[in-house]
């Protein structure tokens, strides 16, 4: 049985450094997949009030996100976005993937399947346009929920950006779901780390999420179309501790998109990342490193197959770092 993994690099910089909140332009000629109408939510008619771009919030924090590429659609879903009394705002970016002006859906949802809140952007031919969450008067207080975009006569992309003030969080926007998914490390109690899982039912119909959980822990979710739940490791039942350190798949009735979302019980650090649909036999790391006046970095293999495997991991190339 040919075995598939996932690998997650984490990177913790001693320098600190920017990377900008960005859509990746690089499309690569890759094939694009529409879809239909019915696979996505059902628009309003009408037009909502367009708002300007918002200014970049001066946050003193500094983040990364994935690269979109590959298989692009006029949908994104996008697990999280927060806009709380506790100090967390959002950064929706949003880029229209063609020449021709786009008119872009957008609904947010608060564990319901039902929209509460929409707005309509309008975004010039292969441009970018920023959502501020606390520039939109319509969302309700301490707003904590999932939100859909939709271009269905053109492509986007979408990368989100949030932060607390402490903590800076960025992840990718997701154009279809899967059925299974994989996420590849989570804490519960590790050395004052705690994770939590978002998953986001992307499918039309009423989710039953399945959370299996390495240490062998499973819990049962219904999830509505669109909206998300987010999964505390604390609440999970696991036997938290400073030996923990587990993984999880993700098996649904309805395709889903996840995020987990690990953060340190002080609040002094955290970082996000996507769960993948699928792993693969071999997978490569552009850039991992170990240099004390730089970089320290960690790679997470999880075995996503049903057969035990042994991985060989092989470093190759040489540093490229600037000098200081």
């Amino acid at each position: 049985m040919k075995q598939k993994n996932c690998v997650l690099v984490s990177l913790s910089a001693r320098l600190v450094f920017l990377v900008a909140l960005l859509v990746a332009l690089a499309l690569g000629g890759a094939p694009a997949i529409r879809l239909t109408q019915a696979q996505g939510p059902t628009l309003p008619t009408g037009s909502e009030p367009q708002r300007a771009p918002a200014a970049v919030a001066d946050v003193p924090m500094y983040s990364s996100y994935t690269a979109i590429s590959g298989y692009i659609t006029g949908y994104a879903y996008l697990p999280l976005a927060r806009e709380t009394s506790a100090g967390w705002h959002t950064q929706i970016a949003v880029q229209n993937l063609t020449a021709t002006p786009a008119t872009v859906w957008v609904g947010f949802y608060d564990g319901a399947s039902t929209v509460i809140h929409t707005e309509t952007l309008t975004i010039p031919g292969w441009s970018p346009y920023l959502l501020d969450l606390e520039t939109i008067s319509g969302l309700p207080a301490d707003y904590d929920g999932s939100v859909v975009l939709a271009n269905p006569a053109g492509l986007i992309a979408v990368a989100v950006h949030l932060t607390d003030g402490q903590i800076s969080y960025a992840y990718s926007g997701a154009f279809n779901g899967a059925y299974e998914a994989a996420a590849a490390v989570m804490f519960c109690d590790y050395h004052g780390l705690d994770s939590r899982l978002t998953v986001q039912n992307v499918g039309i119909d009423q989710a039953t999420v399945v959370a299996y959980y390495s240490d062998g822990v499973s819990t049962t979710h219904s999830i509505p179309p669109y909206a998300s739940v987010t999964l505390d490791q604390s609440a999970e039942g696991h036997n938290c501790g400073d030996l923990l350190v587990y993984s999880a798949i993700l098996r649904s009735t309805q395709p889903v998109t996840a995020i987990v979302e690990h953060y340190a019980q002080d609040g002094s650090r955290g970082r996000i990342f996507e769960s993948l649909p699928s792993g693969w036999s071999v997978a490569d790391a552009p850039f991992v490193a170990r240099n004390s006046e730089w970089w320290v970095s960690g790679i997470a293999v999880h075995n996503a197959g049903l057969d035990s495997v042994n991985v060989t991991a092989t470093y190759e190339g040489q540093s490229s770092l600037p000098a200081r």
